[in-house]
This record gives structure tokens, C-alpha cells and sequence, in this order.
């Protein structure tokens, strides 16, 4: 029987391994579609960070699009 879970991006019911949300949620899992869509691209965004401005600033912000 497959893992069940609830998205903690999207909220939607998935089953899987489930994916890590870091930046944009600390703690739970996420579904595929949001990995691809949502998480991803804020981890490729952290990347680009100047530097200037801190991991921490940009993963504030990026939790703040999904809230």
C-alpha cells in the first residue's frame, strides 16, 4: 500500500514518497505537482541570492507566496 498524505502546499490529498518543501514550508510534505511548480523554483531563486541579502530572507519570502 502506497504512503498517503495531504500537501501541505496545496493542501490536496497525494500518495508517494511525498517531497521535502524546504523553502517554502519547514515541516510536512509536498505533492509532486507543487515540488515541480512551487518548490523547485524557490530553491533555483535561493540559488541566485545576492550577496547581500541572506538563505533565511529569500525562504521568508517564499513561504509568504504560498500563505
Amino acid at each position: 500500500m502506497a504512503h498517503e498524505f495531504r500537501c501541505c502546499i496545496c493542501g490536496q490529498k497525494a500518495s508517494g514518497w511525498g517531497n521535502n518543501p524546504w523553502p517554502v514550508k519547514d515541516s510536512g510534505e509536498c505533492c509532486l505537482a507543487c515540488d515541480l511548480t512551487v518548490v523547485v523554483p524557490a530553491r533555483i531563486k535561493l540559488s541566485e541570492t545576492p550577496k547581500n541579502k541572506s538563505n533565511e530572507d529569500n525562504a521568508t519570502e517564499n513561504r509568504a507566496m504560498v500563505s
